[in-house]
């Protein structure tokens, strides 16, 4: 998800986004090859038509409305996996803890994948040239 954001560039754009201000993200243009397309600088999702956030409030939304005509049976559900970001892992206000007030029973694991680009991240050039 990093390699879609536009990180600022200069150090006046990186000073403007200061503690307590809201955080406007800016997306790249391939992020719509993944079933996103953007509106307003905001990504909007190709199935519900849902513009995007990174509030868990608005997570919780759209997961609910995105599952509902499935009709799960989520007393079968026992692991829910993420990539770890806040919104989603907050205890008490995450989306993952609002999952858990209709799901008790499921567990929550951090993606393998995303764990594995955090430790690639860290690791030594001479270590990832294979």
């Amino acid at each position: 998800m990093d390699k879609f954001l536009k990180k600022p560039t200069t150090s006046s754009d990186a000073s403007a986004s200061g503690c307590g201000k809201t955080k406007f993200r800016k997306y790249d243009q391939s992020y719509i090859q993944f079933g996103f397309t953007e509106l307003a600088n905001k990504p909007q999702c190709v199935v519900c038509s849902e513009v995007l956030s990174a509030e868990s409030e608005s997570l919780y939304k759209v997961f609910v409305q995105a599952t509902e005509p499935f009709e799960f049976d989520w007393k079968k559900c026992v692991s829910i996996c993420s990539d770890g970001a806040m919104a989603l892992t907050g205890k008490k206000s995450g989306l993952i803890a609002r999952l858990k007030s209709f799901i008790p029973n499921a567990s929550w694991a951090h993606c393998f994948l995303h764990r594995q680009a955090l430790a690639a991240k860290k690791m030594p050039d001479e270590c990832s040239k294979f």
